[in-house]
This record gives structure tokens, sequence and C-alpha cells, in this order.
């Protein structure tokens, strides 16, 4: 049981090694590389976080006498995915609000189609005031 659980301490290790990398590039970047580069991060957090739920399952297998042990540092690993979060959100919020994959992680725009809607809106309230005057 025990080392399933090891192996998915490798695969965590590795998931959050190349996500750290990722985050670290992503404020150096701009565009569609950048947009390409948020949406995979986003996916693999969503992968690490599922990884966390087979790590959780598998702890509740271990035998109590050696559960502790494997429950501290699941909780280290959670928690190391929530730091991942932050970073991960924050040099998108420094550098471009409007390159965001999920509505959940910031206020602003989500999309280019929302910029074109908020347009789309001003030109038509734009076309009838013209016509009123």
């Amino acid at each position: 049981m025990s080392s399933d659980f090891e192996t998915y301490e490798q695969d965590f290790g590795t998931l959050t090694a190349e996500i750290t990398n990722k985050i670290g590039r992503i404020p150096k970047l701009g565009g569609e590389e950048k947009a390409q580069l948020v949406l995979n991060v986003d996916k693999q957090l969503e992968e690490v976080k599922e990884l966390l739920e087979q790590m959780d399952l598998e702890v509740r297998e271990i035998p109590i006498q050696s559960r502790g042990m494997y429950n501290n540092r699941l909780k280290s690993y959670k928690q190391e995915v929530e730091k991942l979060e932050k970073d991960f959100v924050s040099p998108r919020a420094l550098t471009s609000p409007h390159v965001t994959s999920h509505p959940s992680h910031f206020p602003f725009r989500t999309s280019v189609s929302d910029t074109h809607a908020d347009t789309h809106s001003h030109t038509q309230r734009t076309d009838s005031y013209r016509w009123k005057c």
C-alpha cells in the first residue's frame, strides 16, 4: 500500500517541479504563447489535485499505526499545491489581467470574447445615441 503512495509522491514531485518552472516563465511571455502556458499550468494543477485525491485514498488504506506519518506528508503536499495556486495567480495579476483560464481566479475578463461583447455593446449604445440626436 505505501509503495503506491511513494509512487504518487514521485509523480507529485515531477509534476509540481514542472508547474513551478512554468509559473516562473508566465510573466516573461506574451500573447498566444502566454495564454497556452497558462492553460497548460491550469490543467497540470487539476492533475496534481487529482493525484492528491489518490494519495488521500491510499492513506486511508494504510494501517492506523503508520497512517499519521502519511497524513502529515499529505498535508504538506496540499499546502504546497495551495502555494503553487497562489503563485500561479500572482504573475498573471501583475502582467495581464485579461489572460485567465478560470473565472474563479480573478474578477477580470476571462476571454477575448468578453472584450468583443463589451465593445459590441458600447458600439450599439453609441449608434443608438447618434440616431436620437
